[in-house]
């Protein structure tokens, strides 16, 4: 189409400046499309059903509790950074002997920071780890309901 511009690769650039018709058929069809998209999701989020032990066994096999360990070493007055490579050596040590962040033996914590003691197991915790996070956005069971409400909220009031 000669009239149109690209300024990057998303298709809502490619608009056509001297024709309303396009830019309205255009328009439409998003909104057609998101429709059917909400409509499709509705129904798949209504059928869906959870495995919680095999996502519990899922969460538990990877790292996303290093950040964790991390936060854990910035509370005992570690500098940032240092707690940021201790927790890259505990994970990087992870991989090399096939385990997780809370198989690691305390001893074995030790010999990469001093800092570590007992109470990290509880702080690395997945439950834990996930319902420290209270921030909106954040994985807590109290930032989803805020969140969950915020959006119930606009939905009756857009309805």
């Amino acid at each position: 189409v000669e009239n149109c511009y690209y300024n990057t690769p998303s298709i809502i650039n490619i608009i056509d400046k001297n024709n309303a018709k396009i830019n309205l058929l255009f328009i439409l069809a998003i909104i057609i499309i998101h429709q059917n998209m909400i409509i499709l999701f509705t129904g798949m989020l209504k059928t869906m059903k959870f495995n919680k032990e095999q996502m519990q066994q899922s969460a538990m096999k990877g790292f996303t509790n290093a950040t964790d360990v991390a936060d854990y070493l910035v509370k005992k007055s570690v500098p940032f950074r240092d707690a940021h490579e201790a927790s890259g050596k505990a994970v990087k040590y992870c991989i090399e002997n096939n385990l997780t962040l809370n198989d690691m033996k305390l001893d074995e914590y030790k010999k990469i920071s001093k800092i570590f003691e007992s109470d990290l197991y509880s702080a690395i915790d997945i439950k834990n780890a996930l319902e420290s996070r209270k921030v909106i956005g954040g994985p807590s069971k109290e930032a989803l309901e805020k969140v969950i409400l915020i959006e119930e909220e606009w939905i009756n009031k857009n309805e």
